[in-house]
């Protein structure tokens, strides 16, 4: 079983509401060197897809000659209720030192901060009452800005092995890559393997290649598949999650955030 939360009008939730408005740009920031992981949402993912692209049919000449891709997706099992407290703490260190303009003090009290949120997590299940000892709440108003800054701070000392792709995105939890060689995307995948191990985590895999006749993999709302027709030997079209089919679209007159609109409109898109 999988562990979900909510976290809403809790104690700390006015600590971490505004923790979230420093951890958000220090993350997004973090997570686009070393490596260049960043990926907001599904429409970035396919800019980037697209530019990629482009690059490689001006510089290698693609449609005369095809080139075999691997394209491979990965997920962090149960990310937010495994990640180690340690991991988190120094994560949250090392971006705060690398990222921000904050002094040692400022860094110490926002440090200090998070702690008090993680430790202070009281979990209701139907009578009893359960003090959270690991990992981070799933539903918390900073809990995203975390899991990206732990994420990628584990993926750190594999950046080299990283730069082989020749795409590399993650999306919190979900992480997908473009390998040119079956060598590449053997080192990327057990380089991944390895670090995410060594941090209590495992990762699971789909992989597709276009040397086959056929296969897809996804990634949020893209589907990767796999065609003959495709100078690249590959397409996207939309992926629609077996759990969503069916799925109704909010009125537009509703009082829902920008971001729920945005994300509906792509899902619909």
């Amino acid at each position: 079983m999988r562990l979900l939360q909510s976290a809403g009008n809790i104690s700390t939730s006015r600590i971490t509401a505004f923790l979230e408005l420093i951890l958000k740009l220090i993350s997004t920031d973090f997570c686009k060197n070393c490596p260049d992981e960043f990926c907001q949402d599904s429409r970035q993912y396919i800019g980037d897809l697209l530019n990629w692209k482009d690059r490689l049919t001006k510089t290698e000449e693609t449609g005369k000659q095809k080139q075999v891709f691997y394209i491979v997706a990965a997920n962090v099992k149960a990310l937010y209720p495994s990640l180690c407290g340690e991991t988190v703490t120094k994560a949250r260190e090392c971006a705060l030192e690398k990222h921000s303009n904050f002094n040692t003090n400022a860094q110490k009290v926002i440090v200090k901060l998070n702690e008090i949120c993680l430790n202070n997590v009281v979990t209701q299940y139907g009578d009893q009452l359960h003090i959270q000892t690991n990992g981070i709440v799933t539903g918390d108003n900073h809990s995203v800005s975390l899991a990206n800054i732990a994420v990628h701070y584990i993926q750190q000392p594999i950046a080299g092995v990283l730069r082989d792709a020749a795409l590399f995105r993650r999306f919190i939890d979900d992480i997908i890559w473009i390998a040119t060689s079956k060598l590449s995307n053997e080192n990327i995948r057990q380089a991944l393997t390895s670090a995410f191990a060594n941090n209590g985590l495992e990762l699971t895999f789909r992989q597709a290649c276009t040397a086959d006749q056929k296969g897809e993999v996804e990634f949020l709302h893209v589907n990767h598949c796999i065609t003959t027709d495709d100078d690249f030997g590959f397409v996207t079209k939309d992926f629609v999650k077996p759990t969503a089919e069916g799925r109704q679209f909010i009125n537009v007159k509703s009082h829902h955030p920008q971001s729920t609109f945005k994300s509906s409109y792509l899902e619909k898109q």
